[in-house]
């Protein structure tokens, strides 16, 4: 690789191409560019794990937002559920009577809305349930 791109006459003893082919037969050139490489990889893939974190927060910052929020939050829905309950036992006393299950139905979805409330750390306002 002494000649100008195969036109047969030879470089400058100072010409750059002299360098370039030094720098690629050395094997610490080689080493070096896997190195770049790797490290070039890597970086991609921790901004990749990165982007895919602040997705997952930003789901759970909206989920949060819903249960808190949405159509006046978990705890209007508590409430709702508690003001339904209630409702039942002073109009409807026989309904209870002849379905106990309702009651059941009743107390499952405010066990279900307390459990939610209590992962997504918002207080619970406390109304007695009777």
């Amino acid at each position: 690789m002494n000649d100008c791109l195969g036109c047969g006459h030879p470089y400058p003893s100072d010409h750059w191409m002299y360098y370039v082919s030094d720098s690629i037969e050395n094997p610490f050139f080689w080493a070096f560019i896997i190195l770049l490489v790797v490290i070039a990889i890597l970086i991609i893939r921790f901004v990749d794990v990165v982007k895919a974190n602040m997705r997952k927060a930003d789901r759970i910052d909206s989920i949060y937002e819903i249960i808190k929020c949405t159509q006046g939050g978990i705890n209007k829905r508590i409430g709702e559920n508690r003001e339904l309950l209630q409702l039942i036992e002073n109009q409807a006393p026989q309904l209870l009577d002849k379905n106990p299950w309702i009651n059941g139905w009743i107390d499952s979805q405010e066990q279900y809305l307390l459990a939610i409330a209590e992962i997504a750390h918002i207080d619970v306002r406390t109304h007695s349930r009777r």
